[in-house]
């Protein structure tokens, strides 16, 4: 209403006047001005949406007391405590918690390794992997072993050396009866008496049963030769030639 029509009014009209005097005061005082039934309405309305809140919260995991906003995430959140894995892959029969984590785990059965290392070149099949890679490049060790001060760049391979101080090795082979400190180290021995051999060189297709020992075939076709002798700068392929040739700077070490 214009200020105009406000003068127009009729002056023995006062109902017309309280009314409109009102309505103004409704438009310009902001809303925690306004007294009566209207705040008390507010006020009710704030109360359901703080129990609604809190109804949203109220999905307490019965074992550790954790909290969740759905009913979901503490259904997920439940199969930690109880070790199910309902998500099984059709082509390995690998079990997961996760709907999602079966999702990743299928991309290596597909052989894609879409994620690429700008500084090496190594492939890789899930973008996480690729993160941890590159704390090799970053020479980044955060993870420190509070027994010995070995220090990892990943936390997965510090709590694995860090059983290697417990000297509990509780992974059996059932072929030869050898154990070991970790499933991943069980895995690897494994193939000795399977013969499976997983990596498969790029450049040639020879094939090896364990990861290092493809990285150190393939120097024979890049040419790279990481490991120097510090007294004369020549340089190796392997780490097992280098002590050797140390030996001709210092036959002494021979007489002794």
């Amino acid at each position: 209403m214009s200020d105009t029509e406000v003068c127009r009014m009729k002056k023995d009209d006062p109902e017309q006047q309280t009314d409109l005097l009102e309505v103004i005061e409704l438009q310009v005082l902001p809303n925690h001005f306004i007294t009566g039934e209207k705040s008390s309405s507010l006020s009710q309305t704030e109360s359901r949406i703080s129990q609604r809140t809190r109804v949203k919260t109220s999905f307490l995991c019965p074992q550790c007391g954790k909290s969740f906003r759905r009913k979901g995430d503490l259904v997920r959140h439940e199969r930690i405590h109880s070790g199910e894995k309902p998500f099984s892959c059709p082509q390995c029969g690998k079990s997961l918690t996760l709907a999602d984590g079966l999702r990743k785990h299928q991309r290596s059965h597909s052989g894609v390794r879409a994620f690429h290392c700008h500084q090496c070149g190594k492939t890789f099949i899930l973008p996480s992997h690729l993160k941890r890679h590159m704390l090799i490049h970053a020479d980044s060790k955060p993870h420190s072993c509070s027994l010995c001060g070995k220090s990892f760049s990943q936390l997965d391979c510090l709590k694995k050396h860090q059983k290697t101080h417990s000297g509990a090795r509780p992974h059996m082979c059932f072929e030869c009866g050898n154990t070991f400190h970790s499933s991943d180290t069980l895995k690897r021995h494994q193939r000795i008496h399977t013969g499976e051999k997983p990596h498969t060189c790029s450049h040639c297709g020879k094939s090896f049963s364990q990861s290092g020992h493809l990285k150190q075939h393939l120097r024979v076709h890049t040419g790279e030769k990481p490991f120097f002798c510090s007294l004369c700068g020549r340089s190796f392929s392997t780490s097992r030639n280098l002590p050797a040739h140390m030996k001709k700077h210092r036959p002494d070490d021979d007489e002794n």
